[in-house]
């Protein structure tokens, strides 16, 4: 019978391009192969399998949260968002403190991933974006698409012929060598997956008889104390949240008190009418909403508002054209800076 997994005797890296998939394989102490296709992988047991998918595929982005659990987690990130929350899986690939990493993609193309891997007889023990498996402040060429890994901890990835156009990019570090074996060797030395949730890998439980019968043990109790104290702390993070959106609502509409603060805010933004004589944030959104539609396949990362120069800065995943400027709304001044969009009321 056996009561332990066993070490895993090599390691495989299947990295996701838009050419098709390419791979780094290493079994024992061979020396490490590379190839394309997952027609051409090679079959082994115990080894360790690790998936990089394509950048585009995720939105990456820091949230800060005291007390967080992951529904706020979910919340705080949902401006950031181009898609709806409900289509997202949405996991935190890494904690400092309160300070999270969060990672957001589409569930269609994460499933479809993984049936496809499926179909070739891989299951994959971690699955995670490529531009994780670099260190922080570091850039990688695979392919024709840079790999770009900011300070912030974040990632993104921009073609060949576009890394001219952003000076601070290319002030990353390049890594030069072997970009598929750098990647691979990044992938094993990290933690990350978004294999987390209704995607966690379930391996086949083998356990003696004992350690069952404590496992139940330990589950029945955590059935009962456990949940009184997470009750309390998910109420203590709502409650928290709650008072920050009530704060920014009453910022704009210092008159107003409402229980339901998302609400209100979405039921301002309905009443277009009403909004010419309170100059602020939405009446600006309201104004460049026609700009702001035309930019909807390139995912907003964050939104900053200055209330004091009401001025709001967005940026945006990919680079924007400078074209955009030619399109600001009347009385509305634009400002385009490579990824940044900046805009505020004509003086």
């Amino acid at each position: 019978m056996k009561f332990f997994n066993k070490r895993p005797n090599g390691w495989r890296v299947l990295v996701q391009q838009a050419q098709g998939w390419r791979w780094c394989y290493q079994y024992a102490d061979q020396r490490p192969q590379q190839g394309e296709s997952l027609a051409n992988l090679p079959a082994a047991d115990d080894i360790e399998t690790i998936v990089l998918i394509a950048a585009e595929h995720v939105t990456l982005a820091n949230v800060t949260l005291p007390k967080a659990n992951s529904q706020s987690l979910r919340w705080q990130l949902e401006p950031l968002l181009s898609e709806e929350v409900e289509n997202l899986h949405i996991v935190s690939m890494e904690r400092h403190g309160d300070a999270h990493l969060m990672a957001a993609i589409n569930h269609f193309p994460l499933r479809q991933i993984l049936e496809t891997l499926n179909d070739h007889g891989i299951v994959p023990q971690r699955v995670m974006p490529v531009t994780l498996a670099l260190e922080a402040g570091t850039r990688l060429l695979l392919g024709d698409q840079w790999l770009l890994r900011p300070a912030d901890g974040t990632g993104l990835s921009l073609p060949d012929n576009a890394l001219a156009q952003f000076p601070s990019v290319s002030e990353l570090t390049a890594i030069e060598g072997d970009s598929l074996l750098h990647l691979a060797q990044g992938a094993r030395n990290c933690r990350y997956s978004l294999l987390q949730g209704e995607f966690a890998h379930r391996p086949a439980l083998r356990l003696p008889l004992f350690a069952l019968v404590g496992a139940i043990m330990l589950c029945w109790f955590s059935v009962i104390f456990p949940p009184l104290w997470q009750g309390w702390q998910a109420q203590q993070a709502l409650t928290q949240l709650n008072q920050q959106l009530l704060t920014r609502y009453q910022h704009y509409f210092p008159a107003e008190s409402p229980e339901l603060v998302r609400r209100a805010f979405s039921r301002k933004a309905a009443q277009p009418a009403e909004m010419h004589d309170n100059p602020g944030l939405l009446t600006l959104l309201h104004n460049a909403s026609t700009l702001l539609g035309k930019l909807h396949e390139n995912p907003l990362q964050t939104l900053v508002w200055d209330g004091a120069t009401q001025r709001l800065q967005l940026t945006f995943r990919d680079a924007l054209p400078a074209a955009v400027s030619n399109d600001a709304p009347e009385g509305i001044e634009v400002i385009v800076k490579e990824t940044q969009l900046m805009l505020s009321r004509k003086s």
